[in-house]
Parts: C-alpha cells; structure tokens; sequence
C-alpha cells in the first residue's frame, strides 16, 4: 500500500507531467489495499474487543497448566 501511495504522491506532485493514465493503476491498488487493511483492522480491533468484554465478564478462560497465559480461550 505504502509503495503504491508514494508512486501516486510523487508522481502527481513533482515536476514532471504525468497523466491521468499513468497513475490509475497505483491509485486503484493502493484504494484497494486500504480497504483490505480496514478491513483487518475492524476485524482484529472486534476480536480484541470481545476478548477484554469476556474478561471483564468473567467468563475468559486459560487453558490448565499455563500459568504463564500464553494461551487464552475465547467463547463466543
């Protein structure tokens, strides 16, 4: 995403003219890559969030024998 928006920002901003055409293609990828890590970070972000309601519920659970909690057991 990062390499596709910096093409754009360069491309767009300096003094060189470059079309419309030339850049679509990376503006499209790098639309496309922001949703998909919006995506993951509304997924992760609800995962995280259900984690800490159960835990403040009481009902987060930790495998025996890992006293450590590098485990945890999440039901939904």
């Amino acid at each position: 995403m990062a390499v596709n928006v910096e093409v754009v920002r360069s491309r767009s901003g300096g003094a060189t003219e470059t079309s419309a055409g030339e850049l679509t293609p990376f503006a499209e990828r790098a639309m496309i890559q922001v949703g998909e890590a919006s995506a993951l970070t509304d997924g992760l972000l609800a995962l995280v969030n259900s984690v800490l309601a159960a835990q403040a519920a009481g009902t987060l659970k930790s495998p025996a024998g890992h006293g450590a909690g590098s485990r945890i057991e999440l039901m939904i």
